[in-house]
C-alpha cells in the first residue's frame, strides 16, 4: 500500500515580469500522518513486536510466533523503505520482559535475538506489558516527540487480559494515544475468535478495525504475515 499525500499549489501573487523567486520554507521531511493502515512508508517506522508467553500457550505454538515476527520484520526490512525500519521485541505473562535495547536496523542481528527469546509461561498481564512498550518508546524511539511519526506496537495473544490487570487498560490506551502509537492486534485461537471480550479488548487497544487480525489457529499464523504488513 503507499500513503495518500496531496499537494496544494498556492497561486503566486508576484508579478510576471519580476525576477525575484523567494526560497521556499517547505522543510524537506514532514512527519507523516497516523495511519489507520498502521505499516505505511513513514520518515521512521519503529516497530515493537509485543509476544504472549503465558502458560496458555504451547511451547511449539510460541515458536510459531516467534517466526511470524521474523516474518513481518523480514518483509519489512526488505521493502523500499528498509532503511527507515526499526524492530525491537519482547515477551510477557505476569511481567514484561524486555528482548531490545534499542530499535535495530539489522536484519540478522534482529532475527538472532528474536530467536533467543523466552517463554515465561504466566498469565496474561496485557496492558501492563504495553505500558511498559510505551516506556520503551519513550526511551529508544527514533522520532521522540514527533506524534506523526510511525510507531507501532505488534500485540500477539492468544486470549483476553487477565482479571488482575483489567485495571491498566485504560491507562494503557491513554498511554498508547497519547503519544501516537498504534497497535495491530493480531489475536489467535478460539481464546480469542470464540470470546467478545478479547476481541473488544484488542480492538480497543488498537481503536481502529483496519489494525485487527483474528486467526483461527497457530497453524494459520504463518500466512497471515503479508496481512499484518499490508
Amino acid at each position: 500500500t503507499t500513503v495518500s499525500t496531496s499537494e496544494t499549489t498556492t497561486p503566486s501573487t508576484t508579478p510576471s515580469t519580476s525576477p525575484t523567486t523567494t526560497p521556499s520554507t517547505t522543510p524537506a521531511t514532514t512527519p507523516c500522518p497516523l495511519q489507520e493502515q498502521p505499516l505505511e512508508p513513514c520518515d521512521f517506522r519503529d516497530i515493537f513486536y509485543l509476544l504472549d508467553g503465558s502458560e496458555s500457550v504451547s511451547g511449539p505454538n510460541f515458536l510459531l510466533m516467534m517466526d511470524f515476527v521474523t516474518s513481518v520484520s523480514d518483509d519489512l526490512f526488505n521493502s523500499s523503505t528498509a532503511g527507515n525500519y526499526g524492530a525491537a521485541v519482547g515477551e510477557f505473562s505476569n511481567s514484561f520482559n524486555l528482548n531490545s535495547l534499542s530499535f535495530m536496523t539489522d536484519q540478522t542481528a534482529f532475527n538472532t535475538l528474536v530467536g533467543a527469546v523466552n517463554q515465561s509461561l504466566g498469565i496474561t498481564n496485557t496492558a501492563s506489558a504495553l505500558i511498559s512498550v510505551v516506556d520503551f518508546f519513550d526511551a529508544n524511539g527514533r522520532s521522540l516527540g514527533t506524534l506523526g511519526s510511525n510507531k507501532v506496537v505488534v500485540l500477539v495473544v492468544d486470549g483476553r487480559v487477565s482479571d488482575g490487570d483489567l485495571g491498566n487498560v485504560n491507562s494503557a490506551i491513554a498511554a498508547l494515544t497519547s503519544r501516537g502509537i498504534t497497535v495491530v492486534s493480531v489475536g489467535i485461537g478460539a481464546g480469542v475468535t470464540s470470546v467478545p471480550l478479547a476481541q473488544q479488548q484488542l480492538l480497543d487497544f488498537s481503536r481502529h478495525d483496519s489494525s485487527l487480525v483474528f486467526i483461527e489457529s497457530f497453524g494459520s499464523l504463518s500466512g497471515s504475515a503479508v496481512s499484518v504488513v499490508a
